[in-house]
Formats: C-alpha cells, structure tokens, sequence
C-alpha cells in the first residue's frame, strides 16, 4: 500500500499534537476516575415538626349590627367590639421519646408610629405589657401539647393610649401586637434541639375600624442532623468526552506512523518561496521570454540581495518569466544595455548548494567582472 507523502516538519508537528493529545486526555481519564469528587450531605439523625397555631374570636358588646361571630379577616367596627379571645396552640410531634422541655410567655406590644415619605412605619414610642408570664414545660414523650388562651379587653388598651395622647399631646397611630414565644430546648439520643417559636395577631386600637392580621407557625420540620462526605459517582460523560478524544488522538497517531511517510520540502520551491516573500513588490513579471538578443556580458548574481542591490545602483527593474506555478520561476534578470546581471535559482539547487539567508547562490560570470 502506498504511503501518503507529507512534509517532514509538518509531520513532526503532528506527531506531537497526537502525542501530547492523548498524554493529556489519558491523564484527565485517570483523575476523573480515580478522584471522582466528595460532597457534604447532611443525614437526619433525629426528625420533627413543630407548630405554633393562633386562632382569635371577638365578641361585642350589645350592638344593632352583629348577632354572630364573623370570619377572622372580616372588618370590625372598633365602638362595638368588647374583648378579644386568642387561643394558641404548641404541639411538637418527634420521631421517637425525648427529654422535651422549654419555656413560654405572650407579650402585647402598644406601639406609637407615623409613616415617612415613602410609607414606612417609624416608631415615636413602644410599650410593652406581660399577659402570659415566662412558664416553663417538660415531657419525657416523643410529642407535647400546650394550650393557652388569652382575652384581650380592647377597652383598657384604648383609656392607655388616649391616657398617653392627652399626657404627651402627641398623636400617632397605634397598632396592638400579642407575641405568643416558645422556647424549646430538647434533649435527644441524637443531640439536643434549640428552637424559638413566635406567632403574632396584629390591629390597630385608636382607629374606627379594624381588621386583625396573624401570624403563626405551621407544620415547621427540623432535624438534629450530622454531616457526612459522600463520594460522587464517576462523571461519566466527562470520561466518554475524554475516551473520544484519545481515541481520535492515538487514530492519528497510527494513522502518521504507519501510512504517511515525510518528505523534504524541495530546495528550488522553497527558495523561489522566500524570494517572493521579501521583494516580490519589486519584481516585474513579463508575459514571455525576454525579446532582445544573447547580451555581450551575463553576469550572474550570488544572492537575491546582490540582485535587489544592483537593482538600486542601476535604477532599474529585477524581472522575470511569468510561469503558471510560483516554483516554476528560476531565473530573475537586470537588463542594463548589454549586460545582464541574472540570479539562477535551478543552476545553483541543481549544484546541491543551500543558499545562505535568501537562497544563496554562486556567482558566475561570463565577462571579467562585476
């Protein structure tokens, strides 16, 4: 089978782009399935949901607009409500027993506030009042239930701020915050769990109506939790990417060796190649031989330089034989009368010597002298 001529240099080149190729890619194979990769995943040890549930009734004084209780995010007329009923409820459900203990407590919080330009509240005055003091709680269960409920008397709330307003001469607009907390603070066979818990009803006690907005906790999951390092799976597109390109590389590696073989660049071509390069600007090219007769003196050139130097001293013209392949051009001529001065590529290559810098050749001449 006949081998593919290609040139030497770019062959060597090739070689070492498929060699490096696969080095490289061989070495990311090896990394990627040896050092697949570790992550930080967090296992529960000891689940559990907590929630902290408020609920709130109003009744009213004896009025002639309600006979019944309305929905919770109904608005009330403040002249008719009487009191406040809130009921919270805590329940904590674990997946198994636990020293469960804690603390709660409910706060009303009357505070004073006006809005700024861009209708955020900013506080003028806050005043904060025990309705539920700190209790503590225990349970050795896997779940604990607490029920509290709490009335609020809207009237005492109202005679504080309209007390305040005519001590103070300030008026703002007041809204009534009860905070319900828990604190929880359980011990498990898994480690202990630290939790605060609040849920709010919230209404403003100087306006003419009101309409009651709350908060609360629902259903909220937690975990005593320990973290583990999980080896990743081997990437294995990353490793078929990688495959592919060794595959491609060694391919073209076989491919070089076995069914190409390296040749020289042929020293006439590459020497017609480098003279175009430098001074092909300042050569003229004629469409046929040259139409004038032997000249009395042939004086031929060494170098391309010697030529592009004799064409500056002269003031004249290096030119050549228009040939359709860029190789085929041997032989370029300065006419000065009749000398001719002349630079023979294919005379000096066919004498096997290497041209110094720009395709050195020897100087012949036919006359005396240059």
């Amino acid at each position: 089978m006949k081998r593919m001529s290609i040139n030497k240099k770019l062959k060597i080149v090739l070689l070492a782009i498929s060699i490096m190729t696969a080095v490289i890619v061989s070495g990311l194979i090896y990394y990627v399935v040896k050092f697949p990769g570790v992550e930080d995943k967090k296992v529960s040890l000891y689940a559990y949901t907590s929630n902290l549930k408020t609920n709130f009734n109003v009744s009213f004084k004896p009025n002639p607009l309600y006979d019944k209780p309305l929905a919770e995010n109904d608005v009330y007329l403040t002249a008719f409500v009487d009191s406040i009923k809130v009921s919270s409820l805590y329940d904590f459900q674990g997946e198994r027993p636990a020293d469960i203990k804690g603390t709660y407590d409910a706060v009303v919080t009357l505070e004073g506030f006006t809005l700024d330009n861009n209708d955020k509240a900013k506080t003028i005055w806050k005043k904060n009042f025990g309705v539920v003091p700190k209790t503590d709680f225990q349970s050795q269960d896997q779940k604990l239930a607490i029920a509290k409920d709490i009335i609020l008397n809207l009237k005492d709330y109202n005679d504080f701020v309209l007390k305040l307003i005519d001590a103070s001469k300030v008026r703002t607009s007041v809204k009534l915050t009860l905070f319900m907390n828990v604190n929880l603070d359980a011990k498990t066979d898994k480690g202990p769990i630290d939790e605060k818990y609040t849920s709010t009803i919230e209404f403003p006690v100087t306006a003419d109506y009101f309409q009651i907005v709350k908060t609360q906790v629902n259903n909220k999951p937690g975990a005593v939790e320990r973290t583990e390092k999980k080896t990743l799976p081997i990437n294995k597109r990353r490793v078929i990417l990688c495959s592919v390109i060794l595959g491609i590389s060694l391919v073209a590696l076989l491919f070089l060796v076995l069914f190409t073989v390296s040749v020289q660049e042929d020293p006439l071509q590459k020497s017609v190649k480098n003279i175009f390069r430098k001074h092909g600007s300042r050569f003229v090219a004629l469409a046929s031989e040259i139409a004038v007769g032997k000249p009395e003196f042939e004086n031929k050139v060494r170098t391309i330089e010697d030529l592009v130097l004799i064409s500056d001293e002269l003031g004249k013209p290096i030119m050549y034989e228009y040939k359709e392949t860029l190789h085929s051009v041997t032989k370029f001529y300065i006419l000065d009368g009749n000398n001719w001065y002349v630079l023979d590529l294919k005379e000096a290559v066919g004498k096997n010597q290497t041209p110094r810098a720009w395709n050195t050749v020897t100087r012949e001449s036919n006359s005396s002298t240059f």
